[in-house]
């Protein structure tokens, strides 16, 4: 996924086989975000985000360094942004950058083990996922 694409090809017809659940929270960004925005337009009807909100850094490429004339405090900016890219205006669950994706279930790593096994029923996840 070298590219986001400016927008949703019209003949798109592939889908996910079966539920896809994801676990997020801040740390998962930039490139993680980018693969979530390809799973909700592969078929959102199959994806569940549990946990917290994602970075909301969707933003790429080199950046600038500026330094501020009267203070000389030295700030940087992407050089490039994907925050108006199309594909993520169709995702509803993306509130954009510094915000980025809103989990379905929010819960947080106190409650993450109880939360996945009471959706999905299987109690041998208590064994799988780590506290």
């Amino acid at each position: 996924m070298s590219k986001i694409p400016e927008q949703i090809p019209k003949d798109y017809n592939h889908a996910l086989n079966s539920k896809l659940i994801i676990l997020v929270d801040y740390y998962t960004q930039s490139s993680a975000e980018e693969c979530i925005g390809y799973f909700y337009f592969l078929d959102e009807n199959n994806i569940t985000l549990i946990g917290l909100n994602t970075g909301g850094t969707m933003i790429g490429g080199q950046n600038i360094l500026y330094e501020l004339p009267n203070s000389k405090l030295k700030i940087r900016f992407a050089s490039i942004s994907h925050a108006r890219t199309p594909l993520l205006n169709y995702i509803p669950a993306w509130k954009g950058e510094n915000y980025g994706f809103y989990p379905d279930y929010w819960c947080d790593d106190k409650n993450i083990v109880s939360t996945v096994v009471a959706l999905t029923g299987d109690k041998e996840l208590e064994k799988v996922i780590v506290k």
